[in-house]
């Protein structure tokens, strides 16, 4: 009967100590898979903020070349405007030339 119990005992005693390191090993391995879920996690930020940093380089090279565009047609504008001030100031010299000899035809029919 003693016998009995002292393998009963063993054998309790045994499952306990499988169960701990059985216990030991799952919670090595969650730490492991948290670990690695972590570590994933990470990477997949870093990732996406690798991309939206493209992104936005790729934003401002966009505005930037709109940047010069829009600066360029303004040049071509104020070329163009400064073109017909020109054309104009051309035109109102013509036009007070052409007022001079009319003013001269008409002074000199006047005395005839």
């Amino acid at each position: 009967m003693n016998n009995y119990y002292i393998n009963n005992f063993e054998g309790n005693a045994n499952i306990v100590g499988f169960q701990k390191i059985f216990s030991i090993i799952e919670n090595d391995q969650k730490q492991k898979t948290e670990n690695m879920e972590t570590q994933q996690y990470k990477q997949n930020q870093s990732q996406r903020m690798l991309e939206q940093s493209s992104i936005i380089l790729k934003q401002k090279s966009i505005f930037n070349q709109i940047n010069y565009k829009v600066l360029y047609n303004n040049s071509k504008i104020g070329q163009i405007k400064s073109c017909q001030a020109h054309l104009h100031i051309v035109s109102l010299k013509s036009q007070k030339i052409q007022l001079k000899k009319k003013y001269q035809y008409l002074k000199n029919m006047r005395i005839q």
